[in-house]
């Protein structure tokens, strides 16, 4: 009895190899947008979280000022000492954590950018994968990324002099 062929199969191994690893590749493609989006939301919502921290101690610092103006414009010595002092423990607050909200705010976004990158490349992968498995099915050769250019072939990229 004679074995059918896979659907999207055209029984030729070579052939079939080239569509198998297009197939993998494509499988990771996905994978690896899925885990992005899935991290998108998580990230995200963290980041969200970082910058309203962040503006709360702006606004927290604004308001200090805001009440060391009128202090100061009150010309009370007790309620400028005050304000002085609830000023400087706001700003040192605000030193003390605003560079750690931005630098995970940073991290965040680094992150975000090298799975972009990641994706970007598996994309590339996917789309070369499936260029070799097509060209074969049309009886053309595509180079490899190891076979050196030839120098008639003028897709290389290269101008004669």
């Amino acid at each position: 009895m004679r074995e059918e062929t896979p659907a999207n199969r055209t029984g030729r191994p070579e052939i079939d190899a080239l569509l198998d690893t297009a197939d993998a590749e494509h499988q990771a493609l996905a994978e690896l947008q899925v885990i992005g989006q899935a991290e998108h939301v998580v990230t995200g919502s963290r980041h969200a979280a970082l910058a309203a921290e962040h503006q709360a101690l702006c606004e927290r610092v604004r308001r200090a000022d805001d009440e060391m103006r009128a202090a100061q414009e009150s010309g009370a010595a007790d309620r400028i000492a005050a304000a002085a002092e609830a000023q400087d423990r706001t700003w040192a607050d605000f030193h003390r954590r605003s560079p750690a909200l931005i630098a995970e705010a940073q991290r965040l976004l680094r992150a975000r950018l090298e799975h972009t990158g990641a994706v970007l490349g598996q994309v590339g992968t996917a789309w070369a994968a499936e260029a070799r498995a097509r060209d074969a099915l049309a009886g053309r050769h595509q180079p490899e990324a190891t076979d050196p250019p030839r120098p008639d072939d003028p897709a290389d990229g290269r101008e004669e002099a």
